[in-house]
């Protein structure tokens, strides 16, 4: 009975191992089907030579000077798609980057770290393409609020309304006060204009600055830790990604549902919290210490953020100030 039992045992095992082989075996050829399909639609050049050095093309791509097989009779849709996914990634790869930086804080940078870079959009590119789009449309909604401060259009209609208040008796010298009056705020309304102008000119370029400074800031808090530059670069990189994007939300929201300072809260409490798993998954502190390196991250932000306004504001305030008199 016992030989029996065993001999059972071993044909179920045997027709088991048969039926995971084919199953793997099926697995992989349908995986090379689809392989196939997709060699087929995306990999086949629409002509045999290089256009730009007359090699032999082996595919989308010439392995001689890297130039793409591109059709030169195509829409221009197709121009543009492709410009963007050459200097961008605008792939699949960009829905997956975003969900997992969102998803899981920290685990972009871990994964860039451990050599996985082809798998995701490079930390730079990323960066660089959320705060073009961020600094478009933030000053483009600044600019336009700018310019409903002061309209020039709205100065008749109020010297009419002061002669009308006050009699027509003196009306030109009225007229004058008026005009003198609501001339004396043009500066300031200028000046508004001036100083959002040229913040809208110098952000973008203190934004990655701010950038490589954060890095060796993580640098020196995890100096103990021993980990390359380029490691912390990533970090800050992911960091900002996250930053720009929640700030987006929060002036969304605030401009929506105008909450008085509901939106603001959010906002710091989503960074904080997102900044304390980051750091806490990528360099692998408690999470105290990791609470903590996040208060010291923020302090640093909010003194050079700060600080940039200021001289910023006294800069523009200068070169008004000279071209006004009032200094």
């Amino acid at each position: 009975m016992k030989k029996l039992a065993s001999k059972a045992k071993q044909l179920n095992l045997r027709a088991k191992a048969r039926v995971q082989e084919r199953k793997e075996k099926l697995r992989r050829e349908l995986e090379l089907r689809r392989l196939k399909r997709i060699r087929r639609k995306n990999n086949i050049p629409p002509y045999r030579y290089c256009k730009n050095c007359g090699t032999e093309l082996k595919g989308m791509y010439c392995h001689e000077c890297g130039q793409h097989a591109m059709d030169s009779r195509q829409p221009f849709w197709k121009y543009s798609l492709q410009y963007f996914e050459n200097v961008y990634q605008f792939d699949t790869k960009i829905g997956s980057t975003l969900w997992l930086l969102f998803r899981r804080p920290g685990f972009l940078t871990t994964e860039f770290n451990a050599g996985k870079i082809a798998s995701y959009v490079h930390p730079m590119r990323l960066f660089m393409c959320i705060t073009l789009v961020f600094f478009i449309f933030f000053f483009m909604v600044l600019g336009k609020k700018a310019d409903t401060v002061f309209d020039p259009s709205e100065t008749d209609e109020v010297i009419e309304l002061y002669i009308d208040n006050n009699g027509s008796s003196g009306g030109s010298d009225s007229a004058n006060d008026i005009s003198s009056g609501y001339a004396a705020s043009v500066p300031e309304d200028e000046f508004i204009e001036k100083y959002l102008e040229d913040l809208s000119s110098y952000s973008p370029i203190i934004s990655l600055l701010f950038v490589p400074i954060m890095a060796f800031l993580l640098k020196f808090l995890y100096r103990k830790k021993q980990m390359k530059y380029m490691a912390h670069l990533a970090f800050s990189f992911h960091w900002g990604c996250f930053f720009y994007i929640a700030l987006a939300l929060f002036c969304i929201v605030g401009w929506l549902w105008k909450f008085d300072g509901l939106p603001f809260y959010l906002f710091l409490a989503a960074n904080l919290l997102y900044t304390t798993v980051a750091l806490h998954w990528v360099y692998g502190n408690g999470w105290v210490k990791s609470f903590l390196k996040t208060a010291v991250i923020y302090l640093f932000y909010f003194i050079a953020g700060v600080f940039f306004v200021g001289v910023s504001f006294a800069l523009v305030y200068s070169s008004f100030g000279k071209d006004y008199g009032l200094l």
